[in-house]
């Protein structure tokens, strides 16, 4: 959930996505990844500055949005690092 309450990220085996949860639920944002079968985003969290930080089988991933001031707008990849 973001810091304003109003928004949510998840991912799958395919892509990370964003909806609005409020007044009703609503896709906002998706990026395709690939397939990827390791990448689950099972302990996944948001931070403070409404970054997504999803976790895969050796790596962790951050995603965020490509204007930061506008939660609309396309997601991006922000930083990644394998472990």
């Amino acid at each position: 959930m973001t810091s304003d309450n109003k928004y949510f990220w998840a991912s799958s085996v395919t892509g990370v996505f964003k909806v609005k949860i409020a007044p009703e639920m609503k896709l906002v944002g998706y990026k395709y990844r690939d397939i990827n079968w390791q990448f689950h985003g099972a302990y996944a969290f948001v931070d403070q500055d409404d970054l997504y930080y999803a976790a895969g089988n050796d790596n962790i991933i951050v995603w965020g949005n490509s204007n930061r001031t506008d939660p609309e707008s396309p997601i991006e990849q922000v930083a990644g690092n394998k472990i």
